[in-house]
């Protein structure tokens, strides 16, 4: 099924930790690695990229960004949680910290992105 105007969310450069959620359905995705064909680390605006879940070598689908903002995590507030998919911003948080304890777990500091992207 084609969809647009999905949303994803990583921290630093590399997404090795994201969640993509469509804005029209409350499906989500959750997975570890975006990869670009030419080995580029930073996702660019206009180009594609391949989905992988998280501990698969196997691609699920091709993504198209369309628009990068960058943000600290304290900056997320209840109105963008919810074009994401989350209740709040605590909601937000929250899920967050729940799929990726750890060295990824979402501080007030924390720099992010959010990325709006089409499937290809």
């Amino acid at each position: 099924m084609y969809m647009k105007d999905w949303h994803m969310v990583y921290i630093g450069d590399l997404p090795k930790r994201a969640m993509a959620i469509p804005k029209k359905s409350g499906e989500r995705f959750i997975f570890s690695t975006v990869y670009h064909p030419s080995g580029r680390k930073k996702l660019q605006i206009g180009n594609r990229y391949t989905i992988q879940e998280p501990k698969s070598k196997m691609p699920i689908f091709g993504i198209k960004v369309t628009k990068i903002r960058q943000m600290v995590a304290k900056n997320v507030t209840d109105k963008i949680a919810n074009k994401l998919g989350y209740r709040d911003a605590s909601h937000w948080r929250k899920k967050w910290n729940t799929y990726f304890a750890g060295k990824d777990k979402i501080e007030n500091r924390t720099e992010i992105f959010l990325v709006d992207f089409v499937l290809v």
